[in-house]
């Protein structure tokens, strides 16, 4: 199974009512007969020793149906996980600060946004979210793991987490805040005597077309002579915010991408066009990695083959199926979230992981810094590692200090050489000069890294999109 994406950019949403020239028709449901469903259902109600609750045997059942289509984008909300979705899909939301994939049915943390109770806890990469509040997600849904983190802003959440070379569950305690996150920023990047405009899309939500539109004003009002749009790590969204943001920068009316959707017992497919010609007088590219996902990919797909921009960065994650959100007019509040079908390139390609090209391919591959990969340490304030001893923390605490300027070897033993440097390493922080890897020095390791990686002449992708840009502008 392919492992999939992150939360705050799930799925390609059609939200119905809002996509032109999509429309919604339901079939009638069919007579089914539902005499043994019911008899069991019966049996359970009123023989099984657990004396079982009726409404949960129902969801049960309901969340049974879905499992059986074995589709990780085919799902059922309740009202609250309806909201929590939406909110998702905004400036900010209420959580713990981190983005999860879904693999093979676990929440898997892959980052952690700077200042938040995630980051504070201790958190990392890699990390697997297994117990919530002590309940165990292990054979429950990934969708189920992440709803259960969300809640109350002010609340507290309890996570046990499975982590690499960790003999035993961490267990960790957290107060949800609010967390801001903003669709799209942007900035001016001045290399040679030229000023770029830069512009992350973190997620398409609901505001992020007319965010972008209010970001490229203002940098197009600086005199940019060239732009750089980044969605790696965009997980994708709302398909309606993709159509918008493709009409401000597309230079050509022209075929955008299809859906080939299912509907009254057929299939059919629905073209999209973009509604004017916006002809840049510089030039553009895009920034994409393995996890720009889903909408991304249909942005990124769009502006190279309608739009003829270059593409930059790492094949994307191959994800070509699109969803719908449906209401329940039985249960007020809550959603059907269901795959209608599949999208298409302008030149009518499949990007999807499973049947269709793995992916959508750059024009320029060029893989990250694998410094940017290093997971964050955390060294509990009763442990420390010294001289002579071995273990993975050690092994990323050595890539990190090579990241920063500090040779030493990255196979996890404590030599003596690691032992000087961490030594140096605690004099110019102003730290206890310990020479031991204890929590203060890998908090300091981290704060080191995280400002290592914010440093755009670090990012080799963003450097070579910059170089691409130089290219095109003599």
């Amino acid at each position: 199974m392919r492992k999939a994406l992150t939360v705050s950019g799930l799925l390609i949403t059609i939200m119905l009512a809002f996509l032109a020239g999509l429309t919604i028709n339901l079939r009638r449901p069919q007579p089914v007969d539902n005499q043994a469903f019911s008899e069991v259902f019966n049996h359970i109600v009123n023989f099984h020793y657990t004396n079982p609750d009726p409404e949960t045997l129902w969801r049960g059942a309901i969340d049974g149906m879905i499992r059986s289509l074995n589709d990780d984008f085919s799902h059922y909300f309740d009202a609250q996980e309806a909201r929590q979705y939406e909110e998702a899909q905004g400036e900010s939301f209420v959580g713990i600060g981190v983005t999860v994939q879904n693999v093979d049915e676990q929440a898997v943390i892959t980052s952690i946004f700077p200042n938040s109770p995630a980051q504070a806890a201790g958190l990392m990469v890699g990390d697997i979210i297994r117990f919530i509040d002590g309940v165990d997600f292990q054979n429950r849904s990934y969708i189920e793991a992440v709803f259960s983190v969300r809640g109350e802003e002010g609340s507290d959440v309890e996570l046990g987490i499975v982590r690499s070379g960790a003999p035993e569950i961490i267990t960790l305690v957290m107060t949800r805040q609010r967390i801001e996150n903003p669709s799209v920023t942007y900035q001016i990047i001045s290399q040679n005597g030229r000023d770029f405009g830069y512009i992350k899309i973190n997620i398409f939500g609901s505001e992020t077309a007319a965010n972008f539109n209010t970001a490229l004003q203002e940098l197009e009002s600086q005199g940019i002579t060239g732009l750089i749009v980044d969605v790696r790590d965009n997980g994708g969204g709302d398909l309606v915010s993709v159509v918008s943001i493709m009409n401000y920068v597309l230079p050509v009316k022209n075929n955008l991408f299809s859906i080939e959707f299912f509907a009254q017992g057929t299939s059919q497919t629905q073209y999209y066009h973009s509604a004017d010609d916006h002809q840049k007088d510089y030039p553009i590219t895009v920034l994409i990695n393995g996890q720009s996902a889903s909408a991304s990919e249909v942005f990124a797909s769009v502006l190279h083959e309608a739009g003829g921009y270059t593409l930059i960065g790492q094949t994307t994650f191959g994800k070509g199926t699109v969803q719908t959100r449906i209401p329940m007019t039985t249960v007020p509040g809550d959603y059907v979230h269901i795959t209608r079908g599949v999208w298409r390139t302008t030149n009518g390609n499949w990007v999807h992981f499973d049947g269709g090209t793995e992916g959508y391919d750059p024009q320029i591959f060029i893989a990250q810094n694998e410094a940017f990969m290093i997971p964050p340490l955390y060294i509990s304030a009763e442990r420390s590692f010294a001289f002579d001893d071995v273990h993975r923390q050690i092994e990323n605490a050595q890539k990190m200090l090579n990241a920063l300027g500090y040779p030493v070897r990255t196979d996890g033993y404590f030599d003596s050489a690691m032992q000087d440097i961490i030594h140096q390493f605690q004099l110019l922080n102003n730290l206890e000069p310990t020479a031991t890897l204890n929590t203060e020095t890998a908090q300091f390791l981290n704060q080191a890294m995280l400002n290592y990686r914010q440093n755009k002449a670090n990012d080799f992708q963003l450097r070579e999109a910059i170089e691409y840009l130089l290219s095109k502008n003599d």
